[in-house]
């Protein structure tokens, strides 16, 4: 009866043990589970959108801080249809002409030996002078001097930022160097043989104009680009009544408006015909983006490079984005990136993009005590504009409180049509910070 009793104990006792055993498996499974789940950045579309918080949202990711890398999307749809990719042949691209060390160094200035700057007024605080040094291997130093000042380094591309291609560079103007009429720049570059070519612009600038708003584009009928807006990264061409980079690439950008503007509406049409498929989805760029910027003041010193590329000192950018997940899954959605570290503020995960169709991008902002209101919506040209706003988001309370608009196609190939920007104060007496 003992011995019964015992092995009746000693089973009870196994038991125990094996039952423990299983719950202990099924919990570890389940927080590895969640664990995947909080990792994947290839999140079902959900029913609704992403919105932030009513209150202020403040800067909290330090880890970004002195870097100009773009925080990827968080969520989106993941795409049914293949992406169109415009495959750049950067091989051919980056060709820098006979291997002689005697071939004199070829200076292309893009927009002209001529170029007008202020004239409508100031989108940010530089004037970019934009061009190609060849063969870049044998460029031993690359200069420019400013109404005959002493000459100043400049740095050549690629730099997988604002300088797209070998030989890229950007002179670097402050506004307030510039004289109220008539200035000379002088680039120059010398090879490792030592024959130099040299390149002079003569730029116009007019001081104390401010860009008038209500104000619209007109790609067509202007002259040049530079009559009705200001390029500040990027060899752009007009076709037609829209204008497109002719290089997908990081930041590709022009400027309208002025640093003074503060409570306005934009609007323009686009069209998307391919993503940058080579270096698009990595570091620093973190995703392929076309959309609008609002409240720029211009780029800022991180450490001591040239070109300048902070950018995080923004209102706010709304766009659409592509990302891809651990597994390779090319996900898209819309996106509101703000001030400070340029964190994500919004997201629509659930409207995704197409090619070769036509849109409208509508984005505002609207002044508030404790943090700017930005809106963003999206819809197709041959639809009805949509009453509701794909996006509204609150900025960061320390923002900028001006500021002119960018259009930017962050390696994307795409036409911008017509910009049209009005004041929030033509479009009713009052906007309601919640709607």
């Amino acid at each position: 009866m003992i011995l019964l009793k015992r092995l009746f104990q000693l089973h009870s006792l196994w038991l125990s043990i094996v039952l423990f055993l299983l719950l202990h498996a099924l919990l570890l499974f389940s927080v590895a589970s969640k664990t995947v789940q909080a990792q994947s950045t290839s999140t079902p579309a959900p029913t609704t959108i992403a919105v932030p918080p009513a209150g202020p949202i403040s800067g909290t990711a330090p880890s970004l801080i002195g870097t100009d890398a773009k925080p990827g999307l968080s969520q989106g749809s993941i795409l049914t249809t293949p992406l169109i990719y415009a495959h750049q042949d950067r091989a051919v691209a980056s060709l820098e002409g006979p291997l002689a060390a005697d071939v004199a160094p070829v200076l292309t200035i893009w927009y002209g030996a001529t170029q007008s700057f202020g004239h409508l007024g100031n989108p940010q605080r530089w004037v970019n002078l934009l061009g190609n040094v060849t063969p870049k291997r044998l460029i031993a130093s690359l200069v420019y001097s400013l109404n005959g000042a002493p000459p100043q380094p400049l740095s050549m591309g690629a730099d997988k930022r604002r300088l797209a291609q070998d030989g890229d560079f950007n002179v670097e103007l402050d506004i307030n160097a510039l004289q109220d009429g008539v200035n000379t720049v002088v680039v120059t570059a010398t090879n490792t043989s030592n024959e130099k070519s040299a390149a002079t612009i003569t730029l116009n600038y007019t001081a104390g104009t401010v860009w008038p708003l209500p104000y619209t584009t007109n790609w067509a009928g202007a002259a040049s680009i530079h009559e009705v807006a200001q390029v500040v990264d990027g060899e752009w061409v007009r076709e037609g009544g829209t204008i497109r980079p002719t290089w997908l690439d990081y930041d590709r950008l022009v400027g309208i408006g002025d640093r003074s503007w503060t409570d306005y509406e934009v609007v323009v049409p686009v069209t998307i015909h391919a993503v940058d498929g080579d270096d698009g989805f990595n570091p620093p760029s973190s995703g392929p983006g076309i959309g609008l910027l609002l409240r720029w003041q211009g780029h800022f010193q991180q450490a001591s490079e040239q070109p300048r590329t902070g950018w995080q000192e923004l209102g706010a950018l709304g766009w659409f984005r592509w990302n891809r997940d651990g597994g390779g899954n090319i996900f898209a959605g819309l996106q509101l990136l703000g001030y400070y570290a340029g964190k994500e503020i919004a997201v629509d995960p659930t409207t995704v993009p197409a090619f070769k169709t036509p849109y409208f991008l509508k984005m505002s902002v609207q002044t508030a005590p404790v943090g700017d209101i930005y809106r963003f919506k999206v819809w197709e040209q041959d639809q009805p504009e949509p009453a509701a706003w794909n996006m509204v988001a609150q900025g960061d309370a320390n923002g900028p409180d001006s500021g002119s608009v960018l259009l930017v196609a962050h390696h994307i190939d795409a036409s911008f049509g017509d910009v049209s920007v009005r004041p929030l104060s033509a479009i009713r007496p009052k906007l309601a910070v919640n709607a």
